[in-house]
């Protein structure tokens, strides 16, 4: 059964890319991409994914706010932060706000070998 991802990305170049990548993988369902905060929240419950990838970037509401709002209701829930600024930078803001992990966001194969592996998928 393949394990279903939700992109929150607003970016439509990313959206692009994800979207050929994780089109290549058997064991993901890219379920959505949404491009902000607000729309993940009211698509979460609906789409029921077991990952969640996050810009730490987004209008509105930030990733890592964001990470904090869905973290107390989603314990379960995987979240991998993406970031297009200096990752160490932020790491462990986004890990203390209850991410799992966070990456550099344009290094698109180590994503998704990110994204296996917090959901216990062999290579």
């Amino acid at each position: 059964m393949k394990k279903k991802v939700l992109i929150v990305e607003d970016h439509e170049e990313m959206q692009f890319l994800y979207s050929v990548m994780f089109r290549r993988e058997n064991s993901l369902e890219l379920s959505a991409q949404v491009p902000d905060a607000e729309e993940a929240l009211r698509k979460l419950e609906e789409l029921k994914p077991d990952l969640i990838l996050i810009d730490i970037s987004l209008p509105g509401i930030s990733g890592i706010d964001f990470t904090k709002i869905i973290r107390k209701d989603y314990p379960d829930l995987k979240i991998l932060i993406v970031s297009g600024h200096e990752p160490q930078r932020f790491y462990d803001i986004a890990i203390r706000a209850g991410a799992d992990d966070l990456m550099y966001k344009s290094d698109v194969k180590e994503i998704i070998a990110a994204v296996k592996r917090l959901l216990g998928i062999e290579e």
